[in-house]
């Protein structure tokens, strides 16, 4: 009798001499086939989460670089700094060092190295916080 519309099952018998093998169905009649199938499966699985997890201990890290300077003769002050996370974070030391070159070539002196007589005489006209 069909239940719902559906052909009735089919079950093989013990000893009936019918060993089919439907892996897609998950019929497994085979009980050996059905070990090595479903010991592959559960190794690929296996990788797939290793490389998935890899991947997001990866991708998940992040980075931020950031240097004050100020021009010693006008006062001027100017910023370099960048932040990233995931893959770019790899990318913002490179990008921090490339803007510290091109300011210190124009005259730029980070806050940290200014000698003290810089550092009094930029206080003195107000145009640097005093510590």
């Amino acid at each position: 009798m069909a239940r719902f519309g559906f052909p009735p099952r089919k079950v093989a018998r013990r000893g009936a001499g019918i060993k089919p093998l439907f892996a897609s169905g998950e019929l497994f009649y085979n009980r050996a086939a059905k070990r090595e199938i479903l010991s592959a499966r559960s190794l690929r699985l296996r990788i797939l989460f290793g490389a998935a997890l890899f991947c997001c201990a990866l991708g998940s890290g992040c980075a931020s670089k950031s240097v004050s300077f100020v021009h010693p003769q006008t006062g001027a002050r100017a910023k370099c700094a960048a932040s990233g996370f995931g893959f770019m974070s790899v990318v913002v030391g490179s990008t921090v060092d490339e803007c510290v070159r091109r300011i210190e070539k124009e005259g730029f002196v980070p806050v940290e190295k200014l000698t003290p007589q810089e550092r009094a005489d930029l206080e003195a006209r107000g145009l640097l916080p005093k510590e």
